[in-house]
């Protein structure tokens, strides 16, 4: 369970607080979420039933896991959150959590740039999740006002590739008139929500058919 605590010395404060748990529903026992099951890979991942599936919003920067040799390709599946409430007035385009599975020949091929196209000063650190060691790249990407921000995980097995990325996409205040730059407790929560996304990923041995849910 994550718990967030913060004084609360105004309204303003407050609205920011309240945010932040509308944005963690995995983490806030009580809040709907959803489950989406790949039979055929054997992956599993929990995502907050308020954000949209595999309907993603086109972004101007895409997403790192896409890019083939220059060219966008599909995901496997992805979920999307839609700035909604006092967030629809701020900088913030989206948060979105992608997956997607590519055959590959060899654990040293599944962990080289090529397989993802990383900025060589991109910072590689080995993770565990959930016993599974993982790549994992940090995003962050800007051209012509916009700008994004996460992290990309990698897993081999089998001669799978195993994608997993995680983004914020936010704009420049100045691009709309009336937008405001998030507040720290936002994009904190916004990192947390992603983080238990990505907490909840299981990868096991694939069984037959594919299901999303």
């Amino acid at each position: 369970m994550i718990l967030f605590m913060w004084r609360i010395p105004s309204l303003t404060g407050f609205r920011y607080w309240l945010v932040s748990l509308l944005l963690l529903p995995i983490a806030v026992p009580g809040v709907a979420s959803r489950e989406y099951v790949d039979r055929v890979n054997g992956v599993l991942f929990r995502y907050p039933a308020t954000w949209r599936l595999n309907h993603r919003t086109p972004t101007y920067l895409p997403p790192l896991i896409l890019l083939q040799d220059g060219e966008e390709g599909k995901v496997d599946a992805d979920v999307w959150f839609e700035p909604t409430g006092t967030l629809r007035h701020t900088v913030l385009g989206g948060v979105e959590f992608l997956y997607r599975v590519l055959p590959s020949s060899s654990q040293e091929a599944c962990y080289s740039d090529r397989t993802v196209e990383m900025p060589a000063e991109s910072k590689r650190e080995w993770v565990t999740l959930q016993g599974r060691r993982f790549l994992r790249r940090k995003v962050e990407a800007a051209g012509l006002c916009h700008e994004m921000f996460g992290d990309v995980y990698v897993s081999y097995e089998s001669n799978r590739c195993f994608l997993f990325e995680t983004e914020r996409y936010e704009t420049c205040a100045q691009v709309v008139a009336g937008l405001r730059d998030l507040q720290p407790a936002e994009r904190n929560a916004i990192r947390a929500q992603l983080q238990a996304i990505v907490n909840s990923i299981r990868i096991t041995s694939a069984p037959k058919g594919k299901t999303a849910q």
